[in-house]
């Protein structure tokens, strides 16, 4: 696990530029939220949302999950489908329309 955090710390997030959902904790004791509030300022995508779901478990750690967190299933459910539903059409599925 340290080997991939030095992996994401050096690598050049700027160059990522796809469409960019992440669920965090503020709270969480596993995963530092500054250094994961800094990792996603620097994605390049144009559209990107950071959302802190603080709360939704016991350890603020896993956010969704029957098991250990049922109570975030369903508000990552609504987080996902909204940031897909929201995303842009695609340059070549705008020509396949077209098309029709």
């Amino acid at each position: 696990m340290i080997a991939l955090i030095k992996h994401v710390r050096k690598s050049d997030l700027e160059r990522i530029e796809v469409p960019l959902l992440v669920a965090y904790s503020t709270a969480d004791g596993s995963v530092d939220p500054p250094e994961t509030e800094h990792c996603f300022a620097r994605f390049g995508s144009a559209k990107k949302r950071l959302v802190d779901l603080r709360g939704v478990s016991a350890d603020e750690h896993v956010l969704a999950g029957d098991i250990l967190a049922p109570a975030g299933t369903p508000r990552i459910e609504e987080l996902i489908l909204e940031f897909i539903a929201q995303r842009p059409e695609e340059p070549h599925n705008r020509r396949k329309s077209a098309e029709s």
